[in-house]
């Protein structure tokens, strides 16, 4: 996975995902929200289907008005204008971001050198954003 940076829409898996969510159904983000949400405490997390569901947390964000401006492109912010009533899964957004944090495949990358303060600042700050949101 090419990664230049450690926000959510920093590396081409998740830059990927975004354009098979924008081709696809916006039933998509709940998908992975609720794989990842519901997993159980022991499973590993894959790191693929971790970077899907913080970029679906950052559009749940973003539809609730938390964030619209992390979001990757105007494009990805007329789509939500389109979707984002579909994105009515708050709850499953902040248990997937909250695991995938603290436990999960894309976490042990980041941190494999020490903590990535970078990056766990960034999942921190939409972590917030989610908590926010009502």
């Amino acid at each position: 996975m090419g990664t230049w940076g450690p926000g959510t829409f920093e590396n081409d898996h998740a830059l990927d995902w975004w354009g098979d969510l924008r081709e696809g159904s916006p039933s998509l983000a709940r998908e992975v929200l609720e794989s990842v949400a519901n997993a159980a405490p022991d499973a590993d997390l894959d790191a693929d289907d971790c970077c899907e569901a913080l970029v679906a947390a950052e559009f749940v964000a973003a539809a609730v008005g938390r964030g619209i401006d992390r979001l990757p492109s105007e494009e990805a912010e007329a789509w939500l204008e389109e979707h984002g009533a579909a994105l009515e899964c708050l709850a499953l957004a902040r248990t997937a971001v909250e695991k995938i944090e603290s436990r999960s495949e894309l976490q042990e990358l980041w941190d494999e050198g020490g903590r990535d303060e970078d990056w766990h600042a960034n999942v921190a700050e939409l972590r917030s954003r989610l908590a926010e949101a009502s």
